[in-house]
């Protein structure tokens, strides 16, 4: 019997805890009780999967307006695990982001084998400027793709 009781009480793993998210009240209360179970930088991977998940239904046309987002959310996320959340909004996040890439990608492409007769040197200019601007982005969008990959690494081995 005391090894019933010592089973039953037995701590869920953080990822294995279900997101009770009914209500605004509800879902502040889960949050503040669970505080504790997740890092902040954890905390923070939550969130930015939130966000993620808000961004989705409002580009499906899920709902639209903050409130009626986060009816939205709140139903989609109640019930379902801690880590599946995690992992849910940030493999939404990580997919747009090389989506997005890849559409940069194919225009950097087109832009870098345009060829501008001579004398049109302001135009040269314009498109060089162009290049970098596409060079940069791209740039800090394989960073935030890597970014999102890691922290999908991380919640995989907690």
């Amino acid at each position: 019997m005391g090894l019933a009781l010592l089973l039953g009480c037995a701590k869920i793993p953080p990822g294995q805890q279900r997101v009770e998210a009914d209500t605004p009240i509800n879902f502040a209360m889960w949050r503040s009780r669970n505080g504790d179970v997740l890092t902040p930088q954890e905390w923070a991977s939550f969130d930015l999967a939130l966000d993620e998940f808000k961004l989705k239904i409002m580009m499906d046309g899920q709902a639209s307006g903050s409130e009626a987002v986060d009816l939205a959310l709140r139903t989609k996320i109640d019930g379902m695990k801690l880590g599946e959340v995690m992992q849910s909004g940030l493999q939404m996040r990580r997919d747009r982001i090389l989506a997005a890439q890849a559409v940069l990608e194919e225009s950097l492409l087109i832009n870098s084998r345009l060829k501008l007769k001579p004398g049109y040197d302001e135009k040269a200019q314009m498109l060089a400027e162009k290049l970098q601007e596409q060079t940069d982005r791209l740039a800090k969008m394989k960073e935030t793709a890597a970014e999102a990959d890691l922290r999908q690494i991380e919640l995989k081995f907690r």
